[in-house]
């Protein structure tokens, strides 16, 4: 149900906003590229760097480069195992992908269902 998770995302918005209010963050939802013709995708929040230059298709979607994203947020409602390897194998393909600038990747969710390991 892409409505419920779109509030999620603005939910987790707002307060990383609220919290650091003097920084005037503007943390957005949009797509990163790693160059010209490769996307990653839509990503949920995006907190650009100052100087970054976007293209905006709608005011809740714009397209960064990722060297120009300081912190790139996935959001989910219920994350699994597998959405976990998923994005952890996003994000070393974006780091990898980044010459001069690296992002910081992050997952927040609001529940999560992990498969217990013994070591």
């Amino acid at each position: 149900m892409p409505t419920r998770g779109a509030v999620r995302e603005y939910f987790i918005k707002d307060i990383i906003e609220k919290h650091f209010k003097g920084a005037n963050l503007e943390i957005l939802r949009g797509v990163v590229y790693l160059d010209n013709e490769n996307s990653e995708g839509q990503i949920d929040l995006i907190l650009p760097h100052k100087n970054a230059i976007n293209a905006s298709f709608t005011p809740e979607l714009i397209a960064y480069n990722a060297e120009d994203c300081k912190i790139i947020l996935e959001v989910k409602t219920n994350a699994t195992t597998d959405d976990f390897k998923a994005f952890n194998s996003r994000a070393k393909f974006i780091k990898e992908n980044c010459l001069d600038r690296q992002p910081l990747c992050g997952i927040f969710c609001y529940k999560s269902i992990l498969k217990r390991q013994l070591f």
